[in-house]
């Protein structure tokens, strides 16, 4: 799985984000409290099973009155997550360019769009979306599990350990 774009609006200190990393993009770098963290919260609330809690400092400028909507966009899909029985009519296509296509075409790199909103209700909604399928279709947390996401946070090495 490659990250392709990622935007967010709303989001903690994010107004707004349309950040398409490049093919070979393998970390964040800066200084402190420019908002890395905040780009890897986003992309681990948008693709994790694990249920996600909002309150409002997650909320640009802690007001609720404008929605949090995140949509992480990946490529170098699994077979099955390609499959017309999960979530092959969601499809869409990413060009050599750059730019995302709700009818892929021929060359293009099949992807799927995930997107995440949260209002003033603190519910998070997890939807996959393409523009000409009429209704997104929710995502249970089994459904976010198939794109493998797992997240090294600080001293938890437990992932690297042997068992």
């Amino acid at each position: 799985m490659q990250i392709r774009q990622l935007k967010a609006n709303n989001f903690r200190g994010i107004s707004h984000l349309d950040w398409k990393p490049g093919q070979n993009f393998c970390c964040l770098i800066g200084p402190g409290d420019t908002g890395k963290s905040t780009i890897l919260d986003a992309i681990e609330a948008a693709l994790s099973p694990r249920w996600v809690f909002f309150t409002e400092p997650d909320f640009l400028n802690c007001s609720t009155v404008n929605s949090i909507l995140i949509e992480v966009t990946v490529g170098e899909l699994s077979k099955s997550l390609k499959s017309d029985e999960r979530f092959g009519l969601y499809i869409r296509g990413w060009t050599t360019a750059g730019d995302l296509r709700d009818e892929p075409e021929d060359d293009d790199e099949p992807v799927l769009t995930v997107r995440i909103t949260v209002d003033a209700t603190m519910e998070p909604v997890w939807e996959l979306v393409c523009d000409r399928v009429e209704a997104p279709r929710t995502l249970s947390n089994r459904d976010r599990a198939l794109f493998g996401l797992v997240r090294l946070v600080g001293e938890d090495a437990r992932h690297l350990t042997w068992g």
